[in-house]
């Protein structure tokens, strides 16, 4: 059983999900959509209190150090005439107003992305629909771009090739790997970031072509293939939480 509150935290509205479950202690974590604390399912209404005062103490202690956390769950704003800064390209927002008969539609196409709305009174779009809607349509768009883009760097660094990628929005990842099957997932997200970081996830994902796990010998082949990923992976701690579709 879980429920979705919102805190008032920091001078901040921080969505909490609480998980109560067959556990023996709590847990506390933090996901792109919520903080999380799982609770055991049977231990007192009092000890149940006191694991969700521990849990506040613990998302006041982690928004203090890390602020811009609060970014994962600020929706972004579609406003007409916005841009949207892609590795490739600077995409301009149009909001069409009243143009769409059967609810939210949109299109991109080269460096316009249309966003087709049937509420004539509007001058913005946000909320989660919207943003899936954006994240569907820009992986759909990607997907054989970034597919190309990974062919080549497995080419140019001689990595296994891999059967399929795909673009996809992940919670707490930036990109995974099916050693069994071939196949890498991107994250969506990635599509916001420079060139070089995107390409750096690629590469540590077609490492895992080669090395399933992060032992020894997987980084020194990521040493060898991308002298710079430190840099890369350093780049998203501080700026992945502004990633925003």
């Amino acid at each position: 059983m879980s429920t979705i509150r919102t805190w008032r935290i920091n001078n901040a509205d921080v969505p909490v999900k609480i998980v109560y479950e067959n556990r023996r202690n709590a847990r506390f974590s933090l996901t792109s959509s919520s903080f999380v604390i799982r609770i055991p399912r049977f231990a007192t209404a009092q000890t149940k209190s006191e694991m969700k005062e521990s849990g506040k103490r613990w998302i006041e202690s982690t928004i203090s150090r890390k602020p811009d956390l609060l970014n994962l769950f600020a929706q972004r704003i579609y406003r007409d005439g916005d841009c949207i800064c892609t590795f490739d390209r600077e995409i301009e927002v149009t909001v069409n107003r009243g143009a769409s008969q059967n609810g939210l539609s949109l299109s991109l196409k080269s460096n316009i992305l249309a966003i087709n709305t049937g509420q004539p009174d509007v001058k913005e779009l946000e909320g989660e629909g919207v943003s899936k809607t954006v994240q569907k349509a820009f992986a759909k768009i990607y997907n054989m771009l970034v597919t190309k883009r990974a062919q080549d760097l497995a080419e140019e660094k001689e990595l296994p090739t891999f059967e399929k990628l795909r673009l996809t929005y992940m919670s707490s990842r930036w990109g995974s790997c099916s050693s069994k099957k071939g196949n890498l997932s991107i994250n969506t997200k990635l599509l916001l970031a420079p060139a070089e970081v995107l390409d750096s996830v690629i590469i540590h994902e077609l490492g895992h072509l080669v090395y399933a796990d992060h032992s020894k010998n997987f980084w020194k082949l990521i040493d060898e293939k991308d002298p710079y990923h430190r840099r890369h992976s350093n780049w998203l701690k501080t700026n992945g939480t502004r990633l925003q579709l």
